[in-house]
């Protein structure tokens, strides 16, 4: 088998049935893709896909100058989305979408892609995208025909981008889906949310986290009285080299801390659209808390 005339998907689909004969994609000025809907995830998306998949470089004038070009010609791709209609099928994806598309590509005339819904139309267009070639020495890009029908193993997946420690301007986060201490490194609303609009469009959910009770010690500068005094030497607000600082904790005891907290999570609500959010929850130095000086944070634990 010819490995090199098969299409490099990644991740690998659930069903990946082709033939390893290629047949000619018509050139980017005239291949046409079309969908039933207009959600702005579907019809941005096709702009996007036709850029990155029929580069200008392909011109019309190369392809019909190669004579070791297939014969047959690919012209169009159909998007068909059965659920596109309203809010609950055309906003911000849910956390437990259907993803499943079919994307099926004759040996000429017009592929299609039919999901669900518009989250499994993106999926399918990833895919198209990775299985049209224009390699380097040639000046047309092919396709193999066949069938992928696919769906993710997982409805989650996702990395934790850390903006508390370093600072990552907007650009380099719409890359990647693509508090710091200078004044100009901190996100404003409106930036927030055009990385939350700009992932919607992908089908990419955002998930703010909110680092507590631990890593706190910045969120300190402006509330001490809600951190939690560590005793790293015996003498108060000291830090044990390797293990915790002077204050990074929140203190549990304080009214003040749950106020805080409290807003916190309704300013983030205002501005990110998931049903979730992350509490962190990591590297908390329980030493502090249960030091003999906190005697409070005990009296509480065992109150409760």
């Amino acid at each position: 088998m010819n490995l090199r005339k098969l299409p490099p998907l990644w991740p690998a689909p659930r069903l990946l049935n082709v033939s390893l004969k290629q047949t000619r994609v018509l050139d980017g000025w005239h291949f046409r893709i079309t969908s039933n809907t207009d959600c702005d995830v579907v019809t941005r998306a096709i702009v996007r896909y036709r850029n990155l998949t029929l580069p200008s470089s392909t011109t019309r004038s190369g392809i019909d100058g190669d004579r070791d070009a297939p014969a047959n010609l690919l012209s169009s791709l159909h998007v068909g989305v059965r659920r596109h209609n309203g809010a609950n099928n055309c906003g911000y994806p849910p956390p437990k979408a259907n993803e499943r598309y079919t994307l099926t590509i004759p040996a000429s005339g017009d592929a299609n892609l039919t999901s669900e819904t518009v989250w499994g139309a993106l999926r399918g267009l990833e895919t198209f995208s990775q299985m049209v070639l224009a390699r380097p020495n040639e000046r047309y890009a092919v396709v193999n025909s066949g069938e992928v029908r696919d769906f993710p193993r997982f409805s989650h997946r996702g990395i934790l981008m850390d903006t508390a420690r370093h600072f990552l301007p907007v650009a380099i986060i719409k890359q990647n889906l693509v508090g710091a201490y200078s004044k100009r490194h901190v996100y404003s609303e409106e930036d927030v949310r055009g990385v939350v609009e700009y992932a919607r469009l992908r089908g990419i959910r955002v998930i703010p986290e909110i680092d507590t009770p631990g890593h706190t010690h910045a969120l300190g500068r402006a509330f001490p009285d809600a951190l939690t005094p560590c005793y790293g030497n015996g003498s108060r607000g000291t830090a044990s080299l390797g293990q915790h600082g002077a204050f990074e904790m929140l203190d549990p005891t304080k009214n003040l801390t749950y106020s805080l907290v409290q807003s916190l999570i309704s300013q983030v609500a205002k501005v990110f659209k998931d049903p979730y959010v992350h509490l962190g929850m990591d590297e908390v130095y329980y030493d502090c808390w249960y030091d003999r000086e906190n005697m409070m944070f005990i009296t509480l634990l065992h109150k409760n």
